[in-house]
């Protein structure tokens, strides 16, 4: 086996912009379960609350990289 072999069975998952009733309870905003999670780099029990995407000044019509802005 090559160290590539882990990837065949590894999936990076992610539930960004996913609807909250579709999400298993521990992940819900509500925190039905009242389990104790690390949000914005804080400890809690509470409620998520989910907060506004950022947008560029331009709209988001140019593309961020490292090296910059291109138009």
């Amino acid at each position: 086996m090559g160290m590539g072999a882990i990837e065949r069975f590894v999936r990076p998952v992610t539930h960004q912009n996913f609807p909250d009733d579709l999400l298993p309870q521990p992940l819900r905003e509500a925190n039905p379960l009242h389990l104790w999670r690390v949000v914005d780099g804080e400890l809690t029990q509470d409620r998520t609350v989910p907060t506004a995407p950022v947008r560029p000044p331009d709209g988001g019509r140019s593309l961020r990289t490292s090296k910059g802005v291109l138009p």
